[in-house]
């Protein structure tokens, strides 16, 4: 048996372990002689010192991953035109974002609620951009529509403008099923055909207001030199090819309505040709009542259609011809711009064109051109020259030896008008509009010695017209380099305020000797732009 000492010692350790346990618990400070428990005021002991902050776990650093997801979805709004179509939408959550990253790195937290409210807004502002979007394209395109049945496009070419109409319902099925980068490539390509089609219409109606003017008053001409007279058939014939020309402009025929006027301005130039010749050998015009023409022109009539005199020691006297320089970089772009160059260059003798994608663009150009015209490619493909049968290419000049002095290397050709002495070179050079403005205008100041380069070559006898695109910054510095040696003259474009915005920097200079010959030159006013020169060789 435990004695009696054993017994208190065993309590005593007994009591002691409890109280070990009890002290650390909240409320219980001691314990009672009776072995109950006892609260009281806790220990002077401070036991535990930690705050709830220090318990809980602290947040993860915001990843990059979210904040790639709430730019993704801002750069979305973006691409939908939310800044153009919903600027304050697309403000607010451009400004959350900024707000949001201000703060990742100090409070995670707050971080990422300002990167979902970010998202949130972004998602909103390209919903609303979608509306109006939609909303926009259908606007465009009506009134595109609109502006092809005002120029009659609608009867010129109904094919095309039916393939382009029936398009619009299509586009618009896209959208409600909420197919919307297919509605948005349709939709592209829709308008893009329906802004082709209305330049290339308003070109030929352009064209064909020029040619009206041009041809009635030729027809003027001959009938008050009597051409009725003297050449009933052919005036008869002029004046019908002129009216069906209105009558085809009227139906909306305009390809037809080219041809015509074309027709019609031919057969009108060659009666005042057939005069000019009756004037320069004395003949005289048969009197009133006397319909026969003269013996003289019984030849000419019988000749094929052309502006080729008979004979060349007298046929300079009154002669003109008509040079252009045309920028041809467009007709690579549509197959549909391919006629409204061809009615634009039926304008000229001789038109000088760069900027070609390669010899099959002048090709189809004159594919769209009467019988008579001819063509010549530069080597490199990027300049050529087309030409009716009133001109002759004498000689291809070829190109400029210097090497590596220009990226577009200069080209030179000499033509003769047909059946007389009168020749003239025709020079194209290009300065490159991607340089630099020091290598452009080291290639400017070198156009003095492409100039003496083709000159010797025909032998010094000043009569080259050197024909330079790219000089739409440097006009002064390329006359500069040229007129101090009183070797060469620069041709007036006369522009005009609305056709300044289409100047592509062509500039015509002339050999002085050129100058007592020179009636005009300037810039057309019409698509494509042009800048032109008429020699008249009886000054």
């Amino acid at each position: 048996m435990m004695s009696e000492t054993h017994r208190h010692a065993l309590a005593g350790f007994r009591a002691i372990a409890l109280a070990s346990i009890f002290v650390i618990l909240p409320g219980c400070t001691s314990l009672s002689t009776g072995g109950s428990f006892a609260s009281g005021p806790a220990p002077a002991v401070q036991v535990l010192n930690a705050s709830v902050s220090d318990v809980q776990e602290k947040p993860d650093p915001v990843s990059d991953a979210e904040v790639a997801e709430a730019r993704a979805a801002l750069r979305d709004a973006s691409a939908w035109g939310a800044e153009l179509y919903e600027p304050q939408m697309y403000a607010k959550a451009q400004a959350v974002l900024e707000a949001a990253l201000a703060v990742r790195d100090g409070d995670p937290v707050r971080c990422r609620s300002l990167l979902a409210e970010a998202t949130e807004a972004s998602h909103a502002a390209r919903e609303a951009a979608l509306q109006a979007y939609e909303e926009d394209v259908k606007t465009r395109f009506e009134t595109s529509r609109a502006k092809l049945v005002e120029i009659r496009a609608d009867r010129a070419f109904p094919d095309e403008f039916a393939r382009l109409v029936s398009g619009i319902d299509a586009i618009v099925g896209l959208f409600a099923a909420g197919s919307y980068w297919d509605a948005r490539l349709e939709a592209y390509h829709t308008l893009k055909g329906m802004s082709d089609l209305y330049e290339m219409v308003r070109g030929q109606l352009s064209w064909l207001r020029d040619a009206r003017v041009r041809v009635q008053n030729d027809i003027s001409t001959a009938q008050a030199l009597d051409a009725p007279k003297w050449a009933p058939a052919e005036m008869k014939n002029a004046e019908q090819r002129y009216h069906d020309a209105l009558t085809q402009m009227q139906t909306g025929n305009l390809n037809a309505a080219i041809d015509s006027m074309k027709a019609a301005g031919q057969i009108a130039l060659r009666l005042r040709f057939l005069q000019d010749r009756m004037d320069k050998r004395g003949a005289s015009l048969p009197p009133a009542g006397m319909p026969t023409p003269p013996e003289d022109d019984q030849e000419v009539h019988a000749q094929a259609p052309g502006l080729q005199p008979a004979s060349v020691d007298s046929s300079l006297v009154g002669q003109r011809i008509r040079i252009a320089d045309m920028s041809m970089s467009p007709v690579g772009a549509s197959q549909r711009m391919y006629p409204v160059f061809s009615a634009a260059v039926a304008r000229f003798d001789l038109v000088a064109a760069e900027g070609l994608m390669d010899a099959g663009s002048m090709e189809k150009v004159l594919s769209g051109m009467d019988d008579g015209w001819e063509a010549a490619v530069s080597r490199t493909g990027y300049f050529g020259f087309i030409y009716n049968d009133r001109v002759q290419m004498v000689k291809d000049l070829g190109t400029y030896p210097g090497k590596d002095e220009f990226l577009h290397t200069p080209y030179g050709a000499q033509f003769r008008l047909a059946g007389t002495r009168f020749s003239v070179n025709l020079v194209l050079c290009h300065i490159a509009a991607s340089k630099g403005r020091k290598l452009k205008a080291a290639e400017t100041a070198r156009l003095a010695d492409v100039y003496r380069y083709f000159e010797n070559l025909t032998g010094n006898r000043g009569i080259t017209l050197l024909l330079a695109g790219g000089l739409g910054d440097v006009p002064e510095q390329a006359s500069g380099s040229l007129i101090p040696q009183g070797e060469m003259v620069s041709l007036h474009r006369n522009l005009t305020a609305p056709e300044a915005p289409r100047d592509q920097g062509q500039r015509m200079f002339a050999s002085v000797a050129l100058r007592s010959l020179i009636e005009e030159s300037g810039s057309g006013g019409s698509a494509p732009p042009v800048v032109y020169v008429v020699l008249k060789t009886s000054k």
